[in-house]
Order: structure tokens, then sequence, then C-alpha cells
């Protein structure tokens, strides 16, 4: 039972990672076959990530 309650987590993350993807950055692939859309999905989380690092303040550690 524990397998299939991390089982169900790591997909509602992932469900919620690609809706703010596809959110944020248009709704449609616009590649057709599988391999060039798994390259253009993986180009929009590159963008997503500098885009969620450009609104984060830096941290210093304090001695």
């Amino acid at each position: 039972m524990l397998n299939l309650a991390v089982s169900y987590h790591k997909r509602s993350l992932l469900e919620t990672a690609m809706f703010r993807v596809k959110k944020l950055l248009g709704g449609t692939w616009n590649l057709r076959e599988h391999n060039n859309q798994i390259s253009e999905i993986n180009v929009m989380i590159k963008a997503l990530n500098e885009i969620t690092g450009l609104g984060m303040s830096e941290s210093i550690e304090i001695v």
C-alpha cells in the first residue's frame, strides 16, 4: 500500500509541474515526433527554471 501512495504523490507532483509549464509557456506542443516533443518539453522546463530563478532572492551565509 505504501508503494502505491508514493507513486501517487510523485505523479501528483509531476502533473502540477506540467500544469505550470503549460500555463506559463503555452498549452500545446509545436512538434509532432515524440523525441522532438521531449526536447521541446526540456527546453520549456529549463526556461521555467530560469524564470523562477530570476524571482528568487540570493541568500548568503553569515559567519
